[in-house]
């Protein structure tokens, strides 16, 4: 994900949650771990970086049925901390129920800053933003997905569309 002039990856390293930026200007690279330590590296979370408030860099973390949306805010003394914002029960939001299997997080359009979920019912795209979603024509399993969108201008108008291929 790009936000300002870095690009951002989630990944694990050594069995901790990390995220890596690649700085555009400087050409360098910094890896930042994941805050706090209740989601053990054994826990059963995903999470995946995505836009936060103001286009800054954020992530996602899918926990059972709650997702929560984290970001990160310099103090008064400049320095970056971590800060949890909206939590999602997606078993209330997309009306799941919760003695099932809970969704996976299936990929993340930037353009649009929507979270794709895999139930065992039906595929949903959440727009984390608004928390509207679309319920998406169910496939085969063992269907790999990946986000692709494609924007263009009408006019004066900028339109972005995202889908799953």
């Amino acid at each position: 994900m790009l936000a300002g002039d870095r690009l951002h990856w989630s990944v694990t390293v050594a069995g901790s949650r990390s995220i890596l930026k690649f700085d555009l200007d400087t050409q360098s690279l910094d890896l930042s771990l994941l805050p706090g330590d209740y989601y053990t590296p054994l826990s059963p979370v995903a999470f995946t970086i995505v836009r936060a408030e103001g286009g800054r860099m954020g992530f996602l973390f899918l926990y059972r049925f709650t997702a929560e949306l984290w970001s990160t805010k310099r103090n008064r003394n400049g320095v970056v901390l971590w800060v949890r914002g909206r939590s999602i029960e997606l078993d209330r939001l997309l009306g799941l129920n919760s003695e099932k299997e809970p969704p996976q997080m299936i990929g993340y359009a930037e353009e649009n800053n929507a979270v794709f979920f895999r139930t065992a019912d039906a595929d949903y795209m959440v727009h984390l933003e608004s928390l509207q979603f679309n319920k998406l024509p169910k496939t085969a399993v063992g269907s790999y997905y990946h986000p692709f969108e494609t924007v263009h201008t009408r006019g004066q108008r900028h339109e972005a569309w995202s889908v799953l291929l």
